[in-house]
């Protein structure tokens, strides 16, 4: 067996190389007596060598790398001193005296050492390396601390600290609940007072500590039996204006006032604010008024009266001062302890006495005729409309009283004076069927206004006019059909079969049957129309019934259905509504169109099979013309061939060319139809229009917005239907109403 041992440049690890014949071992003593002939001690265990050896026999070679005592690192050993405490909690290194060494020390050098010396915990690794570094420039001369075990941290229960200096003791007492009976009971408490500032600091809190365990260098745990116990810790309640915060690992309760601050029985602390009474002085923007804010004093000094008539003085008030109830107000704000600002006035300017405003003062009666407001949300305002003032010729319609100039001079709190106002006078357009009388009342002039017809009064902005007024009990037989430039009002109902055409308002007060109402303007009425498939309704402006069935209604505007709409045709150029208000209006089958909202409570019942058709953003007038130019154009196109048939077969040339001129007409009349065509379908769609179902719409309702139609195979409830990118979609209705 043949056996070299070579060393690692820092000479702590061997590098033993052992060359084995065939079938030879290698014994541990065997190996162990070669490494102590070569005069270096083996560091390592006998179990360690032979798990080497173990490991390696069944091969040709073994290589052993391991850690040794060679003797140049023995004598940078021998060199240095390590020096532990006697508590283990600190070591140092230190150079026994001149030292030179032949390789170049390094890091673990010396934590080797360490190891040795069973030195575990704490090693500060920036001190080794200066060690290192000054070894290896012979500059190391100084006892270095190496390594430093964690000190064991005491526990220590919570405490605080008052400040300032609480030394007055006050016992009061105060009222305590105990229990869910709530009887109460008395108890004393010990209460310390001091004065104090705002910002000031009254009370540092340390938070209870518990212990930490500490370790030696040796790892040696550091853990004395009275550090084992519980800690506690002291609690401090805030009652009223005091600020808790945080700073360098304690609480701090700072006042938030100026007063007396209080700890009462080591627990709770509080301040009673304490400030002293103030005032101030505000006169109003147009200097007709002045007045003091007292604020009431608590616990210091009284507002001073002289102080704030000293004040008034600077101000300049001068007129009109109200010095008697500053008195008695400031006389009641002091003796307010504590209490809320009050507000008082102490001066009073004279105001001007201005002109008076033209008005108009109205000498007629209204009769009961309403003009419901349409609002913002589609909802209709039976309560809230116009009424029309009915007023017979010859009657004293009113009387306008003219603006007066300005007649007395006022004066401000300051002593300035204030100039009156003159009256602002009516500017009114005024038509032809008024009669004007200047007169004079109570020194001021007026002008009479008498009627010269009978009619409604129709007063907008600043026009003023009387309408003619067809007046009937009812339309039958004994009146015939009415056409009558103005407004038409019946008292009752309109027969079947009659026709009544204003260019005003229609207002009925009762039903329509089997008729036609046409009009310029609205169409009121009051009871419902009960059509028999044979009415007609035509408004350029709005449609308003109570209930309608078997009817057909077309309005520019808006039709609105307080009740409900059965099997009919309501036509809106902007919306059609079916209940108003609290009243929830029900469709049964009909077709409903506008060209900007449909707005329905109920559409169908269990009951019923009619299906209703709801159509939104068209204009059905605009699609009607549409449809019905679109006929006549396929007609015209059929009438061509004809005639262009009959050009080719006619022999005789002035028929011919009789044929010819009717065929360039009839061409000219097409591309003027199609041009119309075009302009109608442009027109008559908008898809902005949508469908509101306020509550419940059944399966199978037809719904169409614009071009775009909506399969409803269940029903809908509260759902608002819109287009978006060409497809109809659902929102969640928001009622409005």
């Amino acid at each position: 067996m043949g056996i070299s041992v070579t060393f690692t440049d820092d000479k702590l690890i061997a590098v033993i190389k052992i060359k084995l014949e065939k079938k030879q071992q290698v014994s541990k003593d065997k190996l162990l007596a070669y490494l102590s002939k070569e005069r270096f001690a083996c560091e390592w265990s006998q179990g360690q060598i032979e798990e080497e050896i173990t490991l390696f026999n069944d091969s040709d070679d073994l290589v052993l790398k391991l850690p040794v005592l060679h003797d140049e690192y023995k004598k940078f050993q021998d060199r240095m001193n390590l020096l532990i405490s006697p508590d283990e909690m600190h070591v140092y290194i230190r150079p026994k005296g001149p030292y030179q060494f032949n390789f170049e020390i390094q890091f673990k050098h010396i934590h080797r050492m360490m190891k040795m010396a069973k030195i575990v915990y704490g090693t500060i690794d920036e001190n080794i390396n200066k060690v290192v570094k000054g070894l290896n420039d012979r500059s190391f001369k100084e006892k270095t601390l190496i390594a430093e075990g964690k000190p064991e941290v005491m526990a220590t229960d919570g405490s605080f600290l008052l400040l300032p200096d609480f030394t007055e003791e006050l016992v009061i007492n105060r009222v305590v609940r105990f229990g869910a009976n709530k009887n109460t009971q008395k108890m004393q408490a010990l209460k310390t007072a001091h004065p104090v500032l705002k910002g000031t600091v009254l009370l540092k809190q340390y938070p209870a500590v518990k212990g930490v365990e500490g370790v030696s260098v040796t790892g040696k745990k550091i853990w004395g039996e009275n550090n084992r116990k519980a800690v506690k810790a002291l609690v401090v309640n805030v009652s009223k204006n005091v600020m808790q915060q945080a700073k360098d690992g304690h609480a701090e309760y700072i006042s938030q006032v100026n007063g007396i601050g209080y700890f009462i029985n080591n627990q709770i602390i509080e301040v009673e604010e304490i400030f002293d009474g103030g005032f101030e002085i505000i006169i109003s923007e147009d200097k007709m008024s002045a007045e003091a804010v007292l604020h009431p004093p608590k616990g210091g000094n009284p507002i001073s009266q002289t102080k704030i008539f000293e004040e008034i003085g600077k101000k300049g008030i001068v007129h009109n001062l109200l010095a008697t109830d500053l008195k008695k107000a400031l006389e009641e704000a002091n003796q307010d302890d504590g209490g809320k600002p009050r507000k008082v006035l102490i001066a009073q300017g004279t105001p001007p006495v201005n002109g008076l405003d033209g008005q108009i003062r109205w000498n007629i009666h209204l009769d009961l005729f309403y003009k419901p407001a349409i609002q913002q949300d589609g909802s209709v305002d039976y309560r809230g409309g116009n009424r029309y003032p009915f007023v017979r010729k010859g009657d004293l319609a009113g009387v306008w009283y003219m603006a007066t100039k300005g007649r007395k001079k006022g004066s401000n709190v300051l002593g300035q004076p204030v100039d009156p106002q003159d009256g602002e006078d009516i500017s009114l357009k005024l038509g032809n069927l008024f009669e004007f009388v200047d007169e004079e009342m109570d020194n001021r002039p007026i002008k009479t206004m008498t009627s010269k017809v009978s009619g409604l009064l129709r007063v907008k902005g600043n026009d003023i006019s009387v309408e003619p007024v067809f007046e009937a009990d009812k339309i039958d037989y004994s009146t015939g059909n009415i056409d009558f430039d103005g407004i038409v009002i019946v008292k009752e109902q309109i027969s079947d079969g009659f026709h009544v055409k204003a260019t005003g308002d229609i207002h009925i007060n009762g039903n329509v049957g089997a008729c036609t109402l046409e009009s310029e303007s609205d169409i009121h009425i009051k009871g419902g129309i009960n059509g028999k498939n044979k009415c007609r309704i035509i408004s350029r402006q709005n449609v308003f019934a109570k209930f309608v069935e078997n009817a057909s209604i077309s309005a520019r505007k808006g039709v609105y259905i307080t009740n409900h709409s059965v099997l009919s045709e309501l036509k809106g150029g902007e919306e059609v509504q079916v209940g108003i208000k609290r009243v929830k209006g029900r469709v049964l089958g009909g077709k409903l169109s506008a060209k900007k909202a449909l707005r329905v409570d109920l559409v169908g019942s269990e009951k019923s099979t009619s299906e209703a058709l709801l159509w939104a953003g068209v204009d059905k007038e605009v699609y009607d013309q549409h449809e019905q130019t679109k006929k006549s154009l396929e007609q015209l196109k059929i009438d061509i061939t004809k005639t262009q048939k009959r050009i080719n077969e006619e022999a005789e040339p002035g028929l011919k060319q009789g044929l010819e001129a009717s065929l360039k007409q009839q061409l000219e009349n097409m591309n003027q139809l199609q041009e119309d065509l075009e302009a109608l379908k442009n027109a008559m769609f908008d898809e902005s229009g949508v469908i509101e179902i306020r509550e419940k719409a059944k399966a199978y309702t037809q719904l169409i917005i614009a071009d775009k139609s909506y399969d409803l195979r269940v029903a809908a409830e509260k759902t608002c239907f819109k287009l978006a990118k060409d497809l109809i979609v659902k929102e969640p209705f928001a009622k409005k109403r």
